[in-house]
């Protein structure tokens, strides 16, 4: 399965927060990386938030080509549960990833740490740019296109605040309110930008907008 499956298996959801493990179970169940473990840490760096570690590993005898794919998810202890959850689902995707889009050893993901918040020094390579557009692809997932649209429009005609929907779908203020403005053109960027049917929305009358 792929990344696009997952994105389509979640469009019509509307029920919010999507929690983090509906989506590594997607994958346990739908790929073969089965054993996913999640590693909260402290963090040396406040712009590194999290990484993603994928091992193959020998179960069979000398001759055997048995293996288990083993995959670890670090993150930082201390950021906000709301950023944790961008970051572990950001993290997530790289299973979906070729092995070029990802940096694989301690020394390439400390090169890449300077980068991540000063423009002038983006290292123009694949694994940076993958790890920068993540955060789009894990917001298509955990607020899928419907969703979003429907909360865009409840925040343009003033139901809603930006706030008041980060709040709902449990995930930072400043990445919601681009994902609300921009989603349609940031779908198109990460490749599963699909039509909708338009919909009522269902919660743009309410205040019930509990993370709960």
């Amino acid at each position: 399965m792929s990344y696009a499956a997952l994105v389509s298996d979640f469009a019509d959801r509307d029920a919010f927060p999507i929690a983090i493990n509906e989506v590594i179970n997607w994958i346990r169940t739908r790929t073969d990386h089965d054993i996913i473990k999640l590693h909260p840490v402290d963090r040396e760096h406040k712009s590194y938030r999290g990484a993603f570690r994928r091992r193959a590993i020998s179960i069979g005898g000398p001759y055997s080509d048995d293996i288990e794919i083993r995959v670890d998810i670090v993150f930082g202890a201390e950021l906000h549960p709301h950023m944790k959850r961008l970051v572990i689902c950001k993290e997530l995707l790289h299973v979906f990833d070729a092995p070029k889009a990802c940096v694989n050893t301690a020394e390439k993901v400390r090169s890449l740490i300077p980068a991540m918040n000063v423009p002038g020094e983006i290292p123009i390579d694949l694994p940076f740019i993958m790890d920068k557009l993540g955060v789009y692809r894990a917001l298509a997932v955990l607020m899928p296109t419907k969703a979003r649209k429907r909360l865009a429009e409840a925040v343009s005609s003033g139901a809603r605040t930006v706030e008041e929907v980060a709040t709902h779908v449990a995930l930072p203020t400043a990445d919601v309110d681009l994902w609300l403005r921009l989603g349609d053109a940031f779908e198109i960027i990460i490749g599963v930008a699909h039509s909708v049917s338009e919909e009522a929305d269902p919660i743009a009358g309410e205040k019930g907008l509990a993370v709960e």
